[in-house]
Order: structure tokens, then C-alpha cells, then sequence
């Protein structure tokens, strides 16, 4: 049996593909596409071209798929939409042009379905904090025991609020500063993170995997970004690599992690300052996350 799963951020729209063998989820494969739709909200409700946006860039996936017989579609948002003021709206419009029920998770949903898919391939140390970063919002889930013990959703990511630091093409040092004592600010103000220490920082979504192919470009390592382990310290590394590569950083983000010029530097700077505050010493990537442990609720399978 085949399962689509299309998730809406705020950057780009996500299809992965899987198929069902003897209770043992496999990923085909998976495609993005960098529509940007963050760029189409106004006053914090998106617009009708960004409606648009998101019709065009499902109808596409909807074609793909129509070739694989009876497979089943799911659509998810996270706090992207969720944060809309015009969230219903969007749900509805999706209903009606495209015949799928869009499902706008919570905060307690993404921790779970995060979590869920995180561990599902992952060997675990006993604790960890998880980390997704996305474009409009950063996920921390806190666990221990092979269990939960805390989660929050902060709004920022990215794109959202940490971009605005940056005036030119790429950033300066001194605005890479101010980002950093921006997020470190939003931290300071979840209790629960205060005293927290972890040794290591697993990071689920794009973003994190950037690092680890910079990282292994960096390095010539062949090793897979999938499960890709290195020492926490090399993120501030790789900042400090980009930002003496100056005007030229722009060419080579574009080489190496195409579609993620923009977000790359403060999407680091935001994993940076948590791995700084909790002490962490390594950096996991995991392959699986939010939308294979959202999956596997669907199909009630435990990882």
C-alpha cells in the first residue's frame, strides 16, 4: 500500500512518498518545492495569491501521484498555517479546490508526530532535546527515557523574525550577532530550557540537514546526511567559514544547498543558540521526523 503526505510550511510544499511492507514503513522518495508563501500573508491572514501558491503546488504533487493506484493522500500544516488568523479559510479553500482535508496540527501534535518519527530509525541515547527549525517556527522537544518530558513551539524561524536582521545579501557579522542575542532572548523565556543540559542535539527537517551537507562538503566526507553525527562546535565553524567567504557565500550556499540562500545562515544561527545555552557536544540528524511520525499515527503503528 502507498501513502502520499503533503505538508505545508511556510517556505516550501513537501510530498513524501511511502509504502507499507509487513508493518515496516519504507520512504520512496520525497520533493519539495520552495514556494515561499510566508511572502504571501498580510496582516497575519494569507492573501488569495498565496492561496493560489499553494493550490498550484499541490495540483502538481496530485498529477505525480495519480499514476500510483490506490494510494492515500494526507495533507498536514503546521504552525505556519496554524498561526494564521485565517487558518479555517485556508482549510476550507483546500476542501474545495483540491478535495483534501488539510489537518493544522498543534503544538502537542507536532511534538508528538516529531518525536514519533524521529525514534522510528534512530538509535536514541537515553536523552536529548530535538530541534526542527523551519521557516516561521522553531519546535524543541525535551526527552528522556525514551519519553517526552517537555515541548514548545516558538515563533520564529528561518524567515520569520530573524531575517529582518539582515539589510543586504548576505549577512554581516554584526548582524549575525543580533540574531544570535535575538534568539537567545526567546530561550531565556521558556522556563523549562533554563537549566537544561544535554550532551546531545538531534535535529529533525531541512534545515538541519543543510548544516550536516555543509558540513560534510566542508570536510569531503562521503557519509550520509541521513543519521549525519558531528561535533556541535563546527556549527559556530561553519558561521564563521561563510561569513569570510563574504559576497561569495551567496555562490556557494546556491552549489552546495540550492533553495536555501536566504534561510541557511539564520536557520544555523537559531541551532547555534540552543546548542550554546544547553551545552550540547554533538549534532544528530535524524531522516525521519514530523511527517513520518504523523504517518504512523494514521496508520497506528508504534515506533
Amino acid at each position: 500500500m502507498y501513502y502520499g503526505v503533503i505538508d505545508i510550511g511556510s517556505t516550501t510544499l513537501r510530498l513524501s512518498v511511502y509504502v507499507l511492507e509487513n508493518k515496516t514503513l519504507t520512504q520512496l522518495y520525497n520533493k519539495k518545492i520552495f514556494s515561499r508563501i510566508i511572502d504571501y500573508v498580510s496582516d497575519n491572514a494569507l492573501t488569495a495569491d498565496g492561496m493560489d501558491a499553494i493550490e498550484e503546488g499541490i495540483k502538481e504533487y496530485l498529477d505525480e501521484l495519480s499514476s500510483l493506484s490506490g494510494i492515500k493522500i494526507y495533507c498536514f500544516a503546521g504552525a505556519f498555517i496554524r498561526n494564521l488568523t485565517n487558518k479555517n479559510i485556508v482549510k476550507d479553500e483546500i476542501y474545495s479546490r483540491l478535495l483534501l482535508n488539510l489537518e493544522i496540527l498543534n503544538e502537542e501534535d507536532e511534538a508528538n508526530y516529531s518525536f514519533a518519527g524521529f525514534k522510528y530509525k534512530l538509535h536514541l541515547g537515553n536523552e536529548g532535546l530535538l530541534i526542527g527549525v523551519g521557516g516561521s517556527s522553531t519546535c524543541l522537544t525535551y526527552f528522556k527515557d525514551d519519553k517526552i518530558k517537555n515541548f514548545t513551539s516558538l515563533d520564529f524561524g528561518g524567515v520569520k523574525k530573524t531575517q529582518t536582521y539582515i539589510k543586504g545579501i548576505y549577512p554581516t557579522s554584526e548582524e549575525i550577532n543580533q540574531i544570535h542575542d535575538f534568539v537567545r532572548k526567546q530561550l531565556e523565556s521558556v522556563e523549562w530550557l533554563k537549566n537544561l543540559r544535554i550532551d546531545n542535539l538531534y535535529s529533525i527537517g531541512g534545515n538541519g540537514r543543510a548544516v550536516a551537507r555543509i558540513h560534510r562538503h566542508i570536510n569531503k566526507s562521503k557519509d550520509s546526511v541521513n543519521e549525519y553525527e558531528m561535533p556541535f562546535i563546527d556549527i559556530s565553524n561553519i558561521e564563521e567559514y561563510l561569513l569570510g567567504l563574504k559576497e561569495k557565500s551567496v555562490l556557494y550556499l546556491n552549489e552546495v544547498v540550492p533553495g536555501r540562500v536566504n534561510s541557511f545562515l539564520p536557520s544555523s544561527v537559531v541551532l547555534n543558540s540552543v546548542g550554546q545555552m544547553l551545552q550540547a557536544k554533538k549534532f544528530i540528524i535524524s531522516k525521519y521526523g514530523l511527517r513520518e511520525g504523523f504517518l504512523l499515527s494514521k496508520l497506528n503503528i508504534k515506533s
